[in-house]
Order: C-alpha cells, then sequence, then structure tokens
C-alpha cells in the first residue's frame, strides 16, 4: 500500500464523497478512486459502501481505518524526525567572505587580491542578472572564466602606480 493511497482513503474518510475527497487531495476523481479499488483489492473487500450522496466505510473499512491511520501518523513522526536531525546535523553556513592576509604581504598584491574578487563577485552577479534580463554577448566576455590574480599583477605596471606610503602597525 503507498503513502497516497493511504492518505487517499483517510480523506475519503473524513469527507465521506470521492469527488471532495479528490479535490482536498489535489488529485482528479477517477485518480483517487482507482487508489481506493487498489487498496481493497490489496486487503480483500470493499472498504466503503458507495451511495450517490456520502460514502460510507464498511466493516472491512472501519476495522483497517485505525491501523491505516496510525502508519499515516508514524510516517509523519518520521518525517519531523528526520528534519529535526539534519537541522540539528547540518553544517554552519558561512556568513562572510574573511580574506587572511599575512602583514609581510606586498600591498599592491592585496589591491590586486582584492579586485580578483570584486571580478569574480561581478561575474557572479551577472550570471544571476542574465536570469532576470537578458545579456548581450558582450557582457558574457568574462562569464566562466577562471582569473589568474598573478598575471593580472604582472600586467600592472607598478613604477606607473601613485606611491601611498603604508606603515605597519610598529611603524606607528
Amino acid at each position: 500500500m503507498e503513502m497516497q493511497h493511504v492518505r487517499y482513503f483517510l480523506a475519503l474518510c473524513e469527507e465521506r464523497n470521492f469527488t471532495r475527497a479528490a479535490r482536498r487531495c489535489g488529485v482528479s476523481q477517477p485518480t483517487l478512486t482507482l487508489a481506493i479499488k487498489q487498496i481493497e483489492s490489496e486487503l480483500g473487500g470493499a472498504l466503503f459502501s458507495r451511495a450517490r450522496r456520502a460514502s460510507t466505510l464498511t466493516a472491512l473499512g472501519a476495522a483497517v481505518r485505525p491501523h491505516i491511520a496510525a502508519a499515516a501518523t508514524a510516517v509523519a513522526h518520521a518525517q519531523r524526525e528526520a528534519a529535526s536531525f539534519r537541522a540539528a546535523n547540518a553544517p554552519p553556513r558561512p556568513t562572510s567572505l574573511v580574506v587572511p592576509f599575512q602583514p609581510e604581504e606586498n600591498a599592491m598584491r592585496k589591491v590586486v587580491f582584492l579586485a580578483a574578487v570584486a571580478v569574480v563577485l561581478l561575474l557572479a552577479a551577472g550570471a544571476l542578472s542574465r536570469v532576470l534580463h537578458p545579456a548581450t554577448a558582450a557582457q558574457h566576455a568574462f562569464a566562466g572564466k577562471a582569473v589568474d590574480v598573478y598575471a593580472i599583477e604582472k600586467t600592472i605596471d607598478v613604477q606607473a602606480l601613485p606611491r601611498v606610503d603604508t606603515l605597519s602597525e610598529a611603524e606607528e
């Protein structure tokens, strides 16, 4: 017996009408009817006495209802327990980007590295915006490309940059 069939059976027990039970379960009435017939075939007898206005449980239906309801309750408890377990054992999500630098690093390398990080973030934002707005071919130029920070650093003429005097914490 499938869990969908259990859900259909219990909805029909409460609604006492195939059409309303099907609507409540989000399926067509023939789908619900077929599922009930499959359960009846599996259990070996009619579970409902079908009438035009209302369907009522037969003696067999009344006998198996508590067991089917207990199975549905047990599955719901197992699903809640699994969700609770997953939540308790989930790895922590990173909340920020931390870029560690050694004090003896070159200040220009920091600038180049942060520029590369900015490019990657812009590319990621561009990929997201493509979902919302179709992009032109020029906007796709760097999409999916790896950024080589050291190659970028080699192309920068350090002598042409304005001089910035930086003091270490020990010198201040």
